[in-house]
């Protein structure tokens, strides 16, 4: 294999994975930006000697890949708008939950797809790529007052998107357990106290209860649900996980269900761990015998800081759940 093409395979492995999170912000759909994404990479790899000496060979590939998505949202724009939507419908239905994957439907990702393609794209450059104003008018071919202008009108709109509903989220505490329900027609799995660890859920050691058809519904996981501890050792009020489960799994009323509705599940895990961290549980924490708990009430009344959009990006980019 020539040298070039060794230098190539290098700059490719490095550099796709993070080109197909940009389309896929971009397009919402995966197979739509891997097939844009190898598309550019194979005109950067015709153009190699040359392209191999630019500053910043991604920043080539970058240009090539955007102007291939315009092409390519134009022909599926529709398609694309339906498919988003009817993800978010269908959430839970059989549908792992992958909190790496930008397009996880919330209404985050719902009305990101609603706004304008050049929008869309000043948004993404400016906040998920991290490029300045500057190089994001290189890439789009626009000037610099163009991009501010642009990224203002695309804030705006989503303020206005995300204002629809004055709640952040559902909050439900869980079932209670007693011997009762130890047998019955309608025996279901449900996570306790120590199913729920910082950060993850242990699916190893699941214990089942009976739970009537509306029960069921009233206390059933959904992808992307999050669970935190209501009755733990007082450090351990709030620590939570996101679900990921199997359908049909539901939860006792040791935890409490945090369903996310304006803000990105991601996020809100985000928030919820630093106030774990900083002890914001405890202070609402109350003391019975050797318990503590954290009632639905008191979690739902604390103040939750419901960052704009663009600003959720950022904080889930430096987070690590």
């Amino acid at each position: 294999m020539p040298a070039h093409h060794d230098d190539f395979a290098e700059f490719y492995q490095a550099s796709y994975s993070r080109m197909v999170a940009l389309l896929a912000t971009l397009v919402g759909d995966r197979t739509q930006a891997e097939d844009i994404a190898q598309e550019a990479f194979s005109r950067a790899l015709a153009r190699w000697p040359q392209v191999a000496r630019y500053d910043l060979p991604e920043a080539w590939v970058r240009r090539v890949a955007l102007r291939l998505t315009i092409d390519a949202v134009r022909r599926m724009r529709r398609a694309r708008i339906m498919a988003v939507l009817l993800t978010a419908g269908l959430r839970g239905a059989g549908r792992r939950y992958d909190p790496h994957d930008p397009l996880e439907a919330t209404a985050l990702s719902v009305a990101l797809m609603r706004l304008p393609l050049p929008q869309r794209q000043a948004l993404v450059l400016y906040y998920l790529a991290d490029l300045p104003v500057e190089e994001i008018a290189r890439d789009c071919g626009v000037s610099a007052g163009t991009v501010r202008t642009r990224l203002a009108a695309a804030r705006r709109r989503l303020e206005r998107e995300l204002e629809e509903s004055d709640q952040v989220g559902d909050v439900q505490l869980g079932r209670q357990r007693s011997p009762a329900m130890m047998t019955g027609p309608y025996m279901r799995p449900y996570l306790r106290v120590a199913n729920v660890l910082d950060g993850y859920i242990d699916y190893s050691d699941v214990l089942e209860m009976n739970f009537a058809p509306h029960e069921a519904e009233t206390f059933g996981l959904l992808p992307g649900d999050i669970l935190l501890n209501e009755g733990q050792d007082l450090d351990l009020v709030g620590r939570c996980a996101i679900f990921d489960g199997p359908s049909g799994m539901c939860f006792q009323n040791t935890q409490l269900r945090f369903r996310p509705r304006i803000v990105s599940t991601k996020f809100a895990a985000a928030v919820f761990k630093y106030w774990l961290d900083r002890g914001e549980f405890r202070k609402l924490t109350r003391q019975t015998t050797s318990i503590a708990h954290i009632g639905a009430g008191q979690f739902s009344g604390m103040l939750f800081p419901l960052a704009p959009l663009h600003e959720q990006y950022m904080i889930q980019k430096s987070w690590i759940l």
